[in-house]
């Protein structure tokens, strides 16, 4: 084609448009997808950054093959020294038959149902 100052111009053909509007998309598909693991939600916490590359996404977990493994592997970092010791009187009381049934234990545990994303506080939180 031809402009008015007599510059001429190549127009691509329709198929070429239409490959392109789907790789788009498909970009566009995956980066919401990656999103909407990594950034936190009000379905829970989020994922790291590096998730995609964790052999424990797609599905490659270690198997326990004993109960004391998997009791002595409990120990964890950000425990605090009072829930180490409540789970050292339990694991106690369950050798010697103390206790009949098992159960867990949840304290201080809270969910803020948030009325507007990212991490806007509003008086219309609903606190559970």
């Amino acid at each position: 084609g031809k402009l008015m100052f007599g510059d001429e111009y190549v127009s691509p053909a329709p198929i070429w448009s239409l490959m392109w509007l789907i790789i788009n998309g498909l970009i566009f598909l995956a980066l919401a997808w990656y999103f909407d693991h990594v950034i936190s939600s009000n379905r829970g916490t989020h994922m790291p950054w590096n998730f995609i590359f964790t052999k424990k996404y797609w599905g490659k977990k270690k198997q326990r093959k004993t109960k004391q493994r998997k009791m002595s592997s409990l120990r964890v970092p950000e425990l605090g020294d009072s829930a180490q010791e409540e789970k050292e009187r339990i694991k106690q009381m369950e050798s010697e038959g103390q206790l009949n049934e098992k159960g867990v234990r949840v304290l201080g545990i809270k969910k803020v149902f948030k009325k507007y994303p990212f991490g806007i506080k509003s008086e219309k939180d609903v606190h559970a």
